[in-house]
């Protein structure tokens, strides 16, 4: 956006050079009065001349309507003065009062033709579309001509070869005579005709030796563009770029105001904005069509109506969808800054809505995306609860993937997420194949679950010594390997299996252990060997007993 203080330097300047023609004849010179005085003594003088014709014409007029007997050519001759003095007399009065007779007479009450009007507006543009193609109108032309005049010729000679052979055959003076006569009279229908083929092979040949190649013609387009319509083109582009940077300057001033600011991203600043969207289009085709028909170019300005009239035709249908963005960025709409929108997959905050609305995703890098308004029209924004996730993970988590991959999102975007697993390996998913594989964060907290089962020689004690001495010795060790207050744990009995019975061992860790999730698996299973070890409980192993069955005596 061009800064106020440019603008009142480049507005006038740019104001001066689009208007320098229109202006130079209206603005009116140092010596008006001067050329307002000879304007009024040119006009005398002209009415002068005038009615010392029109006297001329009356005396004419009085000596042939004294004639008694007149002829014909007197009657005609009388007939046509009064004609050019009925003439005379409207000139004389348009000339006298500056009014067309003929605008005041059209101004009566008569039936509308819509194929006159429409001859009438399109003549400029139809007569300079004959000039542009006159040259090759008549180069057709004439070689349509000359097709013609070949064809008769042809016939001609075939009628003067019939003659002459029946001249040949004759005998009959008086028939021979006749004859020679019809032959005469062909020859000249020839002769004629090959004069007429001449003159036109010879016009035909002039206008292809005028006629440029494509090439030079091509070339020749630039200097004939500028040297007839480029001026009131650029005039008229240069009148709707002044509009736009008053209208920019106008904008600009408003807009430090607390209402219209656009950061204050208010009702009034919107409707605002949208009025001035709407004022900036319809005044830049107004702006451009009155330059047009000031600086009189109908040929430029037919164009431009017919363009304008060709898009309004077009649009039509789009209408509705005109009011369904105007909704939108008047934050009425179906979707409504500061709410949350399912967009291509995943949640966003709407931030701003305009004809490139931007949506973020604080959660992803690089998580700001500009969507077109149109994109918008299909969706749905609502209210969010702050605790809602905006993506199930977030950068340094640790998951654990239902394809059994297990490690660090070290980066996620719209696109991809990378995860580096233990060892240093990176994994790559796009984002739709991530969220299929229904990743468990583990950074939130996480469990360990582990079965160990002992002998059923401790049935006794299974449900009540062993699950208390086990708890006491896993929280010594862990305290000991420095996992004080990041865990909790229980030891359940579980089940009786077929070869032991089963413990279950339970313990959930905060998740900064995320990292340790296996290690702290294997870490379990290990002090539960340990603790039998030191309480001298059995671990079974799996048994196959076979019994048979007695022999009868």
């Amino acid at each position: 956006m061009i800064s106020p203080k440019i603008s009142y330097f480049l507005t006038p300047l740019i104001f001066v050079l689009a208007f320098q023609a229109v202006l130079a004849q209206e603005s009116p010179s140092p010596s008006g009065a001067n050329e307002s005085n000879s304007r009024i003594s040119a006009t005398l003088d002209s009415l002068e001349v005038i009615n010392k014709s029109e006297q001329r014409i009356r005396n004419s007029i009085q000596e042939l309507s004294e004639v008694e007997s007149p002829s014909d050519s007197q009657r005609k001759q009388l007939e046509s003065l009064r004609e050019r003095l009925n003439q005379l007399q409207r000139n004389f009065t348009e000339i006298a009062s500056g009014i067309s007779i003929a605008e005041v007479e059209e101004a009566e009450d008569k039936e509308f033709n819509w194929s006159e009007e429409l001859q009438t507006l399109l003549e400029p543009l139809l007569n300079e579309l004959k000039r542009a193609t006159s040259q090759p109108r008549q180069i057709d032309r004439y070689r349509t001509l000359i097709s013609e005049i070949q064809e008769e010729i042809a016939k001609t000679k075939s009628g003067l070869e019939s003659v002459e052979r029946l001249i040949a055959a004759a005998s009959d003076k008086a028939l021979l005579a006749e004859l020679k006569e019809e032959q005469s009279r062909w020859n000249g229908i020839l002769q004629q005709n090959e004069t007429q083929l001449s003159i036109f092979e010879q016009k035909l040949q002039q206008r292809l030796d005028k006629r440029k190649s494509l090439f030079q013609t091509v070339g020749s387009l630039p200097d004939l563009f500028f040297r007839g319509r480029a001026q009131n083109l650029i005039i008229a582009i240069l009148a709707v770029v002044v509009f736009w940077m008053i209208l920019g300057w106008i904008r600009n001033f408003l807009g430090n105001k607390g209402p219209y600011h656009p950061d204050q991203r208010s009702f009034q600043a919107r409707l605002f904005y949208v009025f001035y969207l709407f004022f900036r289009g319809i005044g830049s085709i107004i702006i451009f069509l009155l330059a047009l028909f000031l600086l009189g170019d109908w040929v430029l300005l037919i164009l431009g109506v017919l363009v304008l009239l060709g898009v309004l035709w077009t649009s039509k249908q789009l209408l509705p969808q005109f009011w369904t963005q105007a909704t939108l960025i008047l934050n009425m709409g179906a979707v409504r800054e500061g709410e949350r929108v399912e967009y291509k997959g995943l949640p966003w905050l709407v931030k701003t809505v305009n004809f490139y609305s931007h949506f973020t995703n604080p959660v992803l890098d690089s998580g700001t995306i500009r969507v077109p308004i149109k994109d918008l029209e299909d969706l749905r924004s609502r209210t969010f609860d702050e605790h809602e996730p905006w993506f199930p993970t977030k950068n340094g988590d640790w998951i654990i993937l239902d394809d059994g991959v297990y490690g660090k999102v070290t980066w996620q975007s719209l696109e991809q997420v990378r995860i580096t697993e233990l060892g240093g390996a990176v994994k790559t998913y796009s984002v739709s194949s991530f969220l299929g594989n229904n990743p468990k964060n583990l950074s939130n907290g996480f469990r360990v679950r582990i079965t160990f089962g002992v002998d059923y020689e401790h049935q006794a004690i299974v449900t009540t010594t062993i699950p208390t001495k086990l708890v006491e010795y896993l929280n010594a060790r862990l305290e000991q390997e420095d996992y004080t207050d990041k865990y909790t744990l229980k030891v359940e009995f579980e089940a009786a299996g077929a070869s032991s019975l089963d413990l279950a061992i339970i313990a959930d860790f905060k998740g900064d252990l995320g990292s340790k999730y296996q290690v702290l698996t294997r870490r379990l299973q290990t002090l539960c060997v340990d603790a039998c070890n030191e309480y001298g409980v059995t671990i079974p192993f799996a048994q196959l007993k076979v019994h048979m069955a007695e022999n009868p005596t």
